[in-house]
């Protein structure tokens, strides 16, 4: 985990032990503090930075997912219809 000692570390340690925030694998962790934000509008800037690139990116899966999604149905429908189109062929040969 997080090595002990410091109190922003421990901080973080006690919210991944109470489920407040999941561990570092599992999602991207944004620390500011007075070595990254001097006063309050920088730390409102980069917070509001860190949020949008987060919001694009999530919007950006879910594009990638509807293509994916989109595609396999049109990979379905193509199956469809040649079963349909061997169907068909089967029925002209039988008559």
């Amino acid at each position: 985990m997080y090595p002990s000692g410091d109190k922003e570390e421990t901080a973080i340690n006690i919210a991944v032990a109470c489920n407040l925030l999941l561990p570092i694998e599992y999602m991207d962790q944004v620390i500011i503090n007075k070595t990254t934000a001097s006063d309050l509008e920088k730390a409102k800037r980069i917070f509001k930075a860190e949020l949008e690139v987060s919001i694009m990116i999530r919007i950006r899966i879910r594009m990638m997912m509807m293509m994916m999604m989109m595609m396999m149905m049109m990979m379905m429908m193509m199956m469809m219809m040649m079963m349909m189109m061997m169907m068909m062929m089967m029925m002209i040969t039988i008559y």
